[in-house]
């Protein structure tokens, strides 16, 4: 096997990849790669209707693929450096997390709904807000909006991002995780407290 070939599998095998293409991305996504020739690491060039002013050289990520014996030494022992502090887990956990951003979403919603304080107001006299009952779904509700919002707004700004920006974002991927499991167990609390109340307006109705 050739010297360049050995590091590149060497290479695929530390990041994890199945394939040399799957590597290169990957090498593109952390910036591990060498730097582009093309457009000197800022990921834009000349700019075209299509793709505005991404450069093709490197897909936008700045960074390349190794195409000599020197840059696949040198990108090796970044890639050691990377893995052994952890890097390159974090970076899988936040890749996960960006690919699940939609369900997440989806399933927070569902548990917000499944309170019945979002569509309760109107249930069982509760919409009167004179009725203390009503009042404590309104602000049941309130806990599970602030939560939701949370995790909303951080899941916006995250959202569509891919490759380094995802490794630059790790810790705020780490917090939309916080923010998720927090909004979600809010949302159980407040299930449960609604139907406490459910019964207690059943109890004073007999």
């Amino acid at each position: 096997m050739k010297r360049k070939d050995k590091l590149l599998e060497d290479l695929r095998l530390l990041m994890r990849n199945s394939t040399l293409p799957n590597l290169y991305a990957r090498l593109k996504a952390t910036r591990l790669g060498p730097v582009c020739s093309r457009c000197g690491g800022s990921g834009s060039f000349s700019y075209n209707r299509q793709d505005g002013t991404m450069c093709y050289g490197c897909g936008g990520s700045g960074h390349m693929a190794p195409k000599t014996i020197a840059q696949a030494e040198e990108t090796l022992k970044r890639a050691r450096i990377f893995v052994e502090a952890g890097k390159l887990d974090e970076y899988g956990r936040c890749l996960y997390m960006a690919k699940r951003l939609e369900g997440r979403h989806n399933r927070l919603f569902k548990a917000w709904h499944d309170t019945d304080t979002v569509v309760g107001y109107s249930k069982n006299g509760l919409g009167n807000f004179d009725n203390p009952l009503g009042q404590r779904r309104m602000k049941l509700n309130g806990r599970c909006n602030t939560a939701v919002d949370a995790f909303s707004k951080l899941r916006w700004k995250l959202q569509g991002k891919m490759g380094h920006e995802i490794v630059d974002a790790a810790e705020q991927y780490q917090e939309l995780d916080r923010l998720y499991r927090e909004a979600l167990q809010i949302c159980a609390d407040v299930k449960e407290e609604a139907m406490q109340d459910s019964l207690i307006l059943a109890a004073n109705a007999t």
